[in-house]
C-alpha cells in the first residue's frame, strides 16, 4: 500500500490525455499574454519609460534630453516590445502556476518539494539580480560610459529609442542570470562535484576580478568602483556558503544546512532590497526628461526667462552677443534640469566669473554639458533649488534691467 502512494496519480493517463490537458494549458496561457498585452498597451508610454528609466537617467545626467528613432515604425514597435516585456511578467506566476499543475501529478513527493524550492530560490536571486542592475548598475555605468566624449565636446550622443530599450534589457536579464550563480554553487556542492574549500581558495582571484569590473564600468571614483564590486563579491561569497549547506545535504545533514542556507539568503536579499530603496529615487529620469509634450508630468514646473545680452552681463557678469533663453524643469520628484540658450550655435560662456543668482548657482558642483549653442545641467537633486534659482533670477532681471521676459508655463 505504501508502495502504491508513492506513484504519480496520473501514471496511467494515455499519451494523448496528457497531449489534449498541454493543449489547453497552452490556449490558457496564450489568452492570458494577449490579455495582459492589451492592458499593457494602454500605458505603453509609461511601461517604456519604467523599463528603461534607469539608462535615461545616466543619459539626462549629460543632458540627453530625446531619444532618436532612425524610421517611422522603430517607436511603435519598441512600445510594442516593452508591452510584450510586461505583459509576461505580469503573466508569469500564472504561467508557473498552470505548467505546475500539469506537471505536479507525475511527480514525487519529494520531487515536488525540490522542485518548489528551486523554483523559489531560482526566481528570488533572479529579481533580486533586476533589482540591483535597475538600481545601482545601470544609471553608473550609462553615465560612465555617456561622458565619454560628450564632456568635452568631441562627441555628439545622439542614442536612439531602440537601443536604449535593448540596452536595459540586455542588462537586467545578464544580471538577473549573474546572480544565480550562488545556486549554481549549490549543486555543484550537493552532488560533490567541487569542494567548497577549493571555491573559498580562489576567492582573492575573484575579489581582484570584481574590482577590476567596478572599475571598468564605474566612473573614475572610489565609491562607485566599491559600490559594484562590493555586492558582486558578496554573490561569490553567498555561493561558498551555500556550496557548504549543499554539500553536507548531499551528505544527509539536513537541518542545520537548512538553516544556514535560510540564513544567507535572507540577509543578502535584506541587503540588495535596502541599497534599492536608498538608490531607487535616483531614477525617476523618465519623468524630468524634456522630449516633447508626451513627457509633461502633472506637477512640473517650467519656467522660460528670456534675458537680452546687457541684462545677463547685469545680473551675472557673462558677457555674450544676443539674448539668452533661460529655462528650468523643476517637477514634484527629484529630478530638476536648468539650460542656458545662447544667441547661436557656435556661441559659448565661461562660468569662472558669473555673479549673482546665477554665479550662486552654476559655481556649485553640478554636470554641465554644452551642445549646439545650449549650455545645460541636469541633476538629480531637489527640484526647490532649481525653483528658487529661477525665482531670484526673475526678481533679479526684474529690477535691473528693462524689456525682460519672466514666465511660468
Amino acid at each position: 500500500m505504501k508502495a502504491e502512494a508513492t506513484e504519480p496519480a496520473d501514471a496511467e493517463m494515455p499519451l494523448a490525455g496528457h497531449l489534449a490537458e498541454l493543449q489547453g494549458v497552452l490556449i490558457q496561457i496564450f489568452i492570458a499574454l494577449l490579455v495582459a498585452f492589451a492592458a499593457s498597451w494602454a500605458f505603453h508610454q509609461q511601461v517604456f519609460y519604467f523599463l528603461a528609466a534607469p539608462v535615461l537617467d545616466g543619459l539626462a545626467r549629460h543632458g540627453i534630453d530625446r531619444l532618436q528613432a532612425l524610421d517611422v515604425t522603430e517607436g511603435i514597435v519598441i512600445h510594442m516590445k516593452a508591452s510584450g516585456v510586461a505583459a509576461l511578467l505580469v503573466t508569469f506566476p500564472f504561467i508557473i502556476w498552470r505548467l505546475w499543475r500539469f506537471v505536479a501529478p507525475a511527480l514525487h513527493i519529494h520531487e515536488k518539494r525540490a522542485v518548489i524550492i528551486s523554483g523559489m530560490l531560482t526566481a528570488l536571486f533572479f529579481i533580486l539580480g533586476t533589482t540591483f542592475c535597475y538600481t545601482v548598475f545601470l544609471p553608473l555605468v550609462v553615465e560612465f560610459l555617456a561622458g565619454f566624449g560628450t564632456s568635452d565636446g568631441t562627441l555628439v550622443l545622439a542614442p536612439t529609442i531602440s537601443n536604449t530599450f535593448g540596452t536595459a534589457m540586455v542588462f537586467l536579464v545578464a544580471f538577473g542570470i549573474i546572480f544565480e550563480l550562488p545556486l549554481v554553487m549549490m549543486a555543484l556542492g550537493a552532488l560533490h562535484l567541487i569542494r567548497p574549500r577549493w571555491m573559498l581558495a580562489r576567492s582573492r582571484y575573484f575579489i581582484v576580478a570584481a574590482f577590476i569590473i567596478g572599475a571598468i564600468f564605474t566612473p573614475p571614483e572610489p565609491v562607485s568602483q566599491t559600490l559594484m564590486a562590493v555586492p558582486i563579491c558578496l554573490l561569490y561569497f553567498l555561493g561558498v556558503l551555500l556550496a557548504w549547506a549543499g554539500w553536507k545535504l548531499g551528505d544527509g545533514a539536513s537541518r542545520r544546512s537548512a538553516v544556514v542556507v535560510t540564513s544567507a539568503i535572507v540577509l543578502f536579499t535584506a541587503g540588495i532590497v535596502g541599497a534599492a530603496v536608498l538608490l531607487a529615487g535616483r531614477h525617476d529620469a523618465g519623468d524630468a526628461l524634456t522630449g516633447g509634450a508626451e513627457r509633461d508630468v502633472a506637477g512640473t514646473a517650467v519656467t522660460t526667462v528670456e534675458i537680452d545680452s546687457d541684462c545677463f552681463f547685469t545680473i551675472s557678469g557673462l558677457q555674450v552677443k544676443g539674448p539668452v533663453l533661460v529655462t528650468s524643469t523643476a517637477g514634484d520628484r527629484q529630478m530638476a534640469g536648468v539650460a542656458f540658450d545662447l544667441p547661436s550655435e557656435k556661441a559659448t560662456f565661461s562660468f569662472k566669473g558669473a555673479r549673482g543668482a546665477v554665479g550662486e548657482f552654476v559655481n556649485q558642483e553640478r554636470q554641465w554639458t554644452a551642445s549646439g549653442g545650449r549650455v545645460l545641467a541636469m541633476m538629480l537633486t531637489d527640484s526647490r533649488l532649481v525653483a528658487e534659482f529661477m525665482s531670484a533670477l526673475v526678481s533679479e532681471t526684474t529690477t535691473s534691467c528693462r524689456g525682460t521676459e519672466g514666465q511660468v508655463q
